[in-house]
């Protein structure tokens, strides 16, 4: 029998996957996941949609598709990062950070229609955007 190299099945066995499956659901940072389940109910659009995922980003609820999704985030040692879309009246976003430990504890929120930023590393270092778009506690 002969033997094909690893390279060519591996592929072949990628490509058969790939075209009969969608990608494999997104694993969150856990202080991302704790935050999300703190934050945001898995009900009727109160949860949230992972990137990529489908949501409703009207004000009109006709089933159980989140009126949230997450944008991009970024985790590190002691602080989190969350930038999510949020639908209803308006769609716009909103960029949180929260300690890691206490994930229930929002440190400074942001709110804004659009941005030029792509990612979140240039969002959270360009500090006149964000002192221009500090969310109100009413705003969240």
């Amino acid at each position: 029998m002969k033997q094909r190299p690893a390279k060519i099945f591996l592929l072949g066995v990628l490509s058969m996957w790939s075209a009969g499956n969608a990608a494999p659901p997104e694993t969150l940072p856990i202080p991302v996941e704790r935050f999300c389940a703190t934050h945001f109910r898995n009900d009727k659009s109160a949860g949230i949609a992972l990137r990529g995922q489908r949501f409703n980003p009207s004000d009109v609820i006709v089933d159980d598709t989140p009126g949230r999704r997450i944008i991009e985030y970024s985790v590190g040692k002691n602080v989190s990062w969350l930038w999510y879309e949020h639908g209803g009246r308006g769609l716009h976003q909103h960029l949180l950070s929260f300690n890691n430990q206490d994930p229930a504890t929002v440190i400074a929120a942001y709110t804004f229609i659009e941005t030029t930023h792509k990612y979140i590393d240039e969002l959270v270092q360009d500090a006149a955007f964000l002192e221009a778009n500090r969310a109100k506690s009413d705003e969240l």
